[in-house]
């Protein structure tokens, strides 16, 4: 025997050529399950319950893609918030530059009294000053991407 499964005349009853196993042709459910409540052997009506289970299938797939677009939108949401944060503490941490800056230039200016050329330290005020400036800039940047 080929294997393959053989339909002759109305009647919806199939039975497999290897394995013996018996199905409705219209439906493909178990034969046993069907009986003058389903229509009888030789009209099948289980598709309305082939029907529900698609529509559960369909209810199921959309209820994971809502999921699927909340985590996304998490993910999104998380991307931005941690380099918003990482941007904040680290324009906490080096807020006490300004101050160290300030004593360095002191410092330095003392010890090059006689060149005026050395004893002009503000860069390194005014470097740190841009450095919090950027750090501000760009912790911003972050809730104004996240909200395009």
């Amino acid at each position: 025997s080929s294997g393959i499964n053989a339909e002759y005349g109305g009647c919806n009853h199939m039975k497999c050529c290897k394995c013996k196993h018996e199905f409705c042709w219209v439906c493909m459910e178990p034969w046993k399950i069907h009986n003058s409540e389903t229509g009888g052997y030789f009209r099948c009506n289980r598709f309305q319950a082939v029907d529900k289970f698609n529509t559960n299938v369909a209810e199921l797939k959309k209820g994971i893609m809502e999921e699927h677009r909340k985590a996304s939108k998490f993910q999104r949401f998380m991307h931005y918030y941690t380099r918003y944060h990482n941007h904040e503490m680290s324009h906490k941490l080096e807020e006490p530059l300004l101050g160290t800056a300030k004593m360095k230039s002191i410092a330095m200016a003392s010890v090059a009294e006689g060149d005026p050329a050395a004893s002009d330290t503000s860069f390194i005020e005014n470097s740190v000053k841009e450095l919090l400036k950027a750090r501000r800039v760009l912790r911003a940047s972050y809730p104004y991407g996240y909200y395009l």
